[in-house]
Order: C-alpha cells, then structure tokens, then sequence
C-alpha cells in the first residue's frame, strides 16, 4: 500500500507552506462540493491562515516528477488537462472543455509533463524559475 501524502497551499500568502506552519481545523471545503479538496482554517486570533491541502495521486510524470491534485499535465504541448480526486479516483480533465475528462489510473502517462497547477501562477513558477 502506498503512503497517503499532502502538501498545503496557502491561500493569503500564496506560496506551499511549510509543514511546521501549518495548524487548525481540517474540513472539506463546501464551496468545491465532493471532489476531495480539502481545507485548514486557523482560527487564531488573526484568522488570517486558509490552507487547501491537496493529495499526491502517487504517478509521476515522464520526467518521473510527482503528479499532485491540482496540477496541469500536458502532452506534447497539445491541450492541458487538470488533475482532480473524483470519487473514486483520481482524473484530469481538458482545461478549455471541461465536460472532457479521464482516469488516470491505468493511463500510459510516460508522454505527459506537469506543467505547472492551479494554485501558482505562470509569474510565480517564473520567479521560481520553474517555467519551461
């Protein structure tokens, strides 16, 4: 059996956190329905802290790269595809239609690359230095 991992956005300070920084309440977060994300709110005085935690699907991709929900995977430069927990697997679906969407289980993956996700912009992957 593979270990369950997860990373967490932070959504004020728009970066991944750290694990040591990282304290509150887990809930899933209503305003996304049942596809799995799940959220931390810290209620400290501050309230300031909401974290969107998101799951390793436990693929890489044909750099060997881990493949995480909520990055965008694309192949050979063609359509890019969003990577979701939908019950009870994980998908992707074609970012300009939606309505399209496949398993990614079982998916020959050795031609697709995480090109980047939905939580960082193309200007923080490029002051990361993370563009292609």
């Amino acid at each position: 059996m593979r270990p369950i991992k997860f990373r967490a956005w932070d959504n004020h300070e728009r970066r991944w956190a750290k694990t040591h920084e990282i304290e509150g309440e887990l809930f899933i977060n209503p305003e996304v329905g049942d596809t799995g994300v799940f959220c931390i709110h810290d209620h400290s005085a501050s309230g300031k802290k909401h974290y969107t935690l998101v799951r390793s699907t436990g693929l890489k991709d044909k750099h060997g790269k881990e493949i995480w929900e909520g990055d965008k995977l694309s192949r050979r430069s063609f359509s890019t595809w969003v990577v979701v927990y939908q019950a009870p697997s994980f998908c992707a679906y074609n970012e300009c239609n939606p309505e399209v969407i496949f398993p990614l289980w079982g998916e020959d993956l050795s031609e697709r690359e995480v090109i980047g996700n939905i939580y960082e912009t193309e200007q923080d992957l490029f002051r990361k230095g993370e563009t292609r």
